[in-house]
């Protein structure tokens, strides 16, 4: 089953600080080699300025799912490249909420170009959530180019929060309940159209969200489907 989006701005904690000693709940069971490097992948990402929680959240759940000690570093280096790799593409100034998200849609096949067009067109607001809403639809299965362009569509739009979680979380409950994915987002996107219509914003959505965008053009790939939610 694909993984329900639960986004709100406010829900996030970010404790950058992290007890890294001998009792350290980073330590590795009977591996005390594997623990520093995890360890020092921590401090590293810390004194980088990144929020060091995705990291921290990676290994703790490797270690319950008794994952080897070399995969749980891997693990943990991956996590910290794409979150380097998600602030550098939301630059100049993101906040730690949308390095987060950044660093979730990159584990499910987002790219950098795809993080960038985003940011481009929303202005100073926070795109935590957008961000999140484009891993969510990654994860259901929908193709990056169409993924990256719904979001966009949605915040050219000013979709609100909540509106673009329940659209996410609606095109994965259809595709877990055995619907086509491009259907679904199809039905859901003229659903979308209709509520904004309906509200009188002057809404182009639905024309909007099939429109590629050119910087994604030729070269993109479907993320694969299913996608689970945990990856290295």
């Amino acid at each position: 089953m694909h993984r329900l989006l639960l986004v709100a701005v406010g829900c996030f904690a970010l404790h950058t600080s992290v007890a890294l000693g001998q009792d350290s709940p980073l330590l590795i069971p009977g591996d005390r080699s594997a623990s520093a490097e995890v360890s020092k992948i921590v401090e590293a990402a810390t004194a980088a300025r990144l929020p060091a929680d995705p990291i921290v959240s990676k290994v703790h759940l490797a270690i319950v799912r008794k994952t080897p000690s070399a995969k749980i570093v891997e693990a943990a280096k991956n996590v910290a490249a794409r979150l380097e790799e998600a602030r550098t593409a939301l630059a100049p100034n993101p906040s730690d909420l949308d390095v987060v998200s950044g660093q979730d849609a990159l584990g499910y096949g987002a790219t950098k170009d795809a993080l960038r067009e985003i940011r481009k067109v929303s202005g100073g607001r926070s795109i935590a959530v957008p961000l999140s809403v484009l891993a969510q639809l990654l994860s259901t299965g929908v193709k990056l180019d169409r993924a990256t362009a719904v979001v966009i569509a949605m915040v050219r739009n000013n979709v609100t929060d909540p509106q673009m979680v329940a659209f996410a979380n609606t095109v994965n409950a259809d595709v877990g309940a055995g619907a086509n994915v491009r259907a679904s987002l199809d039905a859901r996107i003229q659903g979308l159209a209709a509520v904004l219509g309906a509200a009188g914003s002057g809404s182009n959505f639905a024309g909007d969200a099939v429109s590629i965008p050119a910087s994604l053009q030729g070269g993109t790939k479907s993320n694969p489907t299913p996608v689970r939610p945990h990856r290295p």
